[in-house]
């Protein structure tokens, strides 16, 4: 089905795509060769894709490229090299392409963080669904695992809001460290929220959200979203660990800390993943493409889709380090939050 853009506004920035039967695609009419698939997805992320405005993507010339390859050799293997080549070309950390139960690309990636492994620096004082906490001696550790939302989208979950109690709780540390590290993302409410927190003033128009309203490049509607200072500022030093795993919403927090605070970010270089409301589209041979829907732009552009979140201090960890129980972009935390 194809939908047409309508606008609604809360505390958070929601658009609803309508549908026009007169511009309707059914999955049912679609046939399950590779060339049909091929169309089929390729007029999916056109309609849909915001990731084309502003970008150096030619999405047209990408089809002019692989489709005369695909008619040649119409086989399942060229289908899937071609949409994995689209996937490097595009670089979109928020889409995925899932063959069947056993492959998808991009593979998974080893994880090279462990809070096992942290948990023999931290004497952690609760652990709860979404974050945990505890201190070692004056410094103050707060582990985010996530910013996943509630099923009302429009509202702020419950543990975000439990996270200002945490920091009342470590406000009395010389200094704190949040880990957002393998953060895959979430609600931007709760980003919002919880980054409240630590800014000193409030941002007007901090995000400019982008839905794509028509095949057209220039068919799109965007909307601007304020960041809000929140009752309670937290009162010390801040040291942000992040690495590659920290995708999406995540990266909306670490811009945040980066843009609007004096925290200190450590870990590695981060590329900015900005297309969210992510939802997967299965082609009719049953593969499933998923990309995002919504393109945001934060404090007038100073960081979108690709934009680097540069560390303060670059640190990588190894897997021969994790599996020795050594958390290498900790430990360096550690260290300079005990030279403060």
């Amino acid at each position: 089905m194809r939908y047409r853009g309508k606008v609604l506004k809360n505390w958070f920035i929601v658009i609803l795509i309508t549908l026009c039967a007169g511009c309707a695609f059914f999955w049912d009419d679609e046939k399950d060769d590779p060339v049909s698939c091929f169309e089929y997805m390729w007029s999916e992320m056109k309609y849909y894709y915001p990731g084309f405005i502003d970008s150096d993507v030619d999405w047209d010339a990408l089809r002019d490229k692989y489709l005369p390859q695909i008619r040649k050799n119409p086989t399942s293997a060229t289908l899937k090299r071609v949409i994995k080549e689209i996937i490097d070309t595009l670089n979109d950390a928020h889409i995925l392409a899932v063959f069947d139960r056993d492959e998808q690309y991009p593979p998974f990636q080893e994880v090279l963080f462990s809070i096992s492994v942290v948990d023999e620096y931290f004497n952690l004082e609760y652990v709860g669904v979404n974050y945990a906490f505890g201190r070692r001696g004056d410094v103050g550790y707060l582990y985010i695992v996530s910013f996943g939302g509630e099923e009302d989208a429009m509202i702020v979950s419950s543990w975000a809001k439990e996270i200002t109690g945490v920091l009342k709780k470590l406000d009395d540390c010389s200094v704190l460290i949040v880990d957002i590290r393998e953060n895959p993302g979430g609600s931007a409410l709760n980003v919002q929220h919880i980054a409240g927190n630590f800014i000193l003033k409030s941002y007007p128009g901090y995000a400019r959200h982008i839905y794509k309203t028509g095949r057209a490049y220039s068919q799109y509607c965007s909307a601007d979203e304020d960041l809000k200072k929140g009752s309670y500022t937290f009162p010390r030093p801040v040291i942000v660990l992040m690495n590659k795993g920290s995708v999406s919403s995540a990266d909306f927090f670490g811009a945040i800390m980066s843009h609007c605070t004096d925290a200190v970010l450590v870990g590695e270089n981060n590329a900015f993943s900005s297309i969210g409301d992510t939802e997967p589209t299965e082609l009719p041979n049953g593969w499933i493409i998923q990309f995002g829907k919504l393109a945001s732009e934060l404090f007038d552009g100073e960081f979108k889709e690709g934009d680097i979140i540069l560390m303060d201090y670059e640190v990588t960890n190894t897997s021969e380090e994790q599996k020795a129980g050594i958390d290498t972009q900790l430990e360096f935390a550690l260290g300079l939050a005990e030279s403060e």
